[in-house]
């Protein structure tokens, strides 16, 4: 009985799969993030809220190397990524979708795909990649040979989904995936979120859209002027008097 027990406390045990710590970042003598940290557990769907300006896209830059923290830390697995370039975090299996679904226009939808695959060891698998990408986005099977620069807005945000599921990463980090869609694509896009999580992906999710970020992820952060101010389980959040006034107009 006391085996089966620790076998199951072990099972639930929480992994830390991200984890910041008290970064601060300035551009020049501006500086945007102060004393941030947050932590994400593996199997998780995390969500940074905050309105546009709040910080959420620097601190993304700062964990994906494109940016490099002036003092605190980032450790992915129990080892510290700052500071290390972005293709070596890349290859650690963290990646990156931006703001907008940005795509390669003058590529097709299957070059695009291709594009994702270049980190190390992934190269061999792509075949098998894009055509796991196809089930989860047959509307791209469809668009395969067309220019990504042809595609609409909801399709070329899959696109970009798409690509970055090619590195087979551990943990996806989306930033404002909702932006400018159609209602009906941010609900496919949503729902295409949670499916990754389904298939073992860990997700950071960067939105505005607190509604429907509340509703799939796990726990969330809210982002202020550079600084958190408030976390949670999703459902406190939703019914913090705080939350639904600013965040909700309730």
């Amino acid at each position: 009985m006391m085996k089966m027990l620790l076998k199951y406390i072990w099972e639930r045990k929480e992994i830390i799969m991200l984890q910041i710590k008290n970064i601060d970042f300035s551009y020049g003598k501006l500086q945007v993030l102060w004393d941030v940290s947050l932590t994400i557990n593996e199997g998780e769907i995390v969500g940074l809220l905050g309105a546009n300006g709040a910080g959420k896209t620097t601190l993304l830059k700062n964990v994906s190397g494109l940016l490099c923290p002036d003092s605190g830390s980032v450790e992915f697995m129990g080892e510290r990524i700052d500071g290390q370039p972005s293709h070596s975090i890349a290859e650690r299996g963290i990646s990156l979708v931006p703001e907008g679904g940005r795509v390669f226009p003058d590529m097709t939808v299957r070059e695009n795909l291709e594009m994702g695959a270049y980190p190390t060891g992934v190269w061999k698998q792509k075949e098998d990649m894009i055509e796991r990408v196809y089930d989860i986005f047959p509307v791209l099977k469809e668009r395969k040979k067309q220019r990504a620069s042809t595609l609409s807005g909801g399709e070329r945000q899959m696109l970009a989904m798409a690509r970055s599921i090619m590195s087979q990463p551990k943990l996806c980090m989306f930033d404002e995936m909702s932006y400018g869609l159609a209602p009906r694509i941010v609900t496919k896009v949503f729902q295409t979120i949670e499916s990754l999580r389904e298939q073992g992906i860990t997700i950071l999710l960067i939105e505005q859209n607190v509604k429907d970020t509340l509703q799939i992820a796990d726990r969330a952060y809210v982002m202020e002027n550079g600084k958190i101010v408030m976390d949670g389980c999703c459902q406190d959040l939703r019914e913090s008097d705080y939350i639904r006034k600013v965040y909700l107009g309730l």
